[in-house]
């Protein structure tokens, strides 16, 4: 069986994070980053069994359901998945580019790359809605998704 082109995977993966999160203001457990990445990660083929029956409605749920797994924050969360970490210059669309959070509870906002070199990720705005945004070159950190 031939494999399915590791771009067109990537480009599946960010169209449907665009279609489900685009516009979606911020639910805690149903619309927040972290299901953002384990959309991108599984439409990739990545399984991320951390997050299975994991449930919050709050960012104080969050924080407790982030605290169950064992992670101090959501760096550590990341770095745990095995992903290999990248410069966020280099992140390739569907690649997850970690941004600075105001919550210290997190320490990192996750986000999905929709542009070569995370020019555009699909982010968290400045009105809680998920949108389309240009990072301010203020990077936490980024991961390398390898197709399933």
């Amino acid at each position: 069986m031939r494999q399915e082109n590791n771009l067109l995977v990537r480009q599946r993966a960010v169209d449907a994070c665009l279609k489900r999160f685009a516009g979606q203001a911020l639910r805690w457990g149903r619309t927040d980053c972290v299901k953002l990445t384990a959309l991108a990660l599984r439409k990739q083929g990545v399984s991320v069994p951390q997050l299975k029956g994991l449930r919050y409605r709050s960012a104080l749920g969050a924080a407790k359901a982030l605290e169950a797994t064992g992670h101090d924050n959501l760096l550590a969360a990341m770095d745990a998945t095995g992903l290999a970490r990248i410069a966020p210059a280099a992140a390739w669309p569907g690649d997850i580019v970690g941004l600075p959070s105001d919550d210290d509870r997190f320490d990192v906002a996750l986000t999905v790359c929709i542009a070569p070199g995370s020019n555009r990720v699909l982010s968290l705005d400045g009105a809680a809605r998920f949108g389309v945004v240009r990072p301010s070159g203020m990077f936490t950190g980024a991961w390398r998704v390898a197709n399933g």
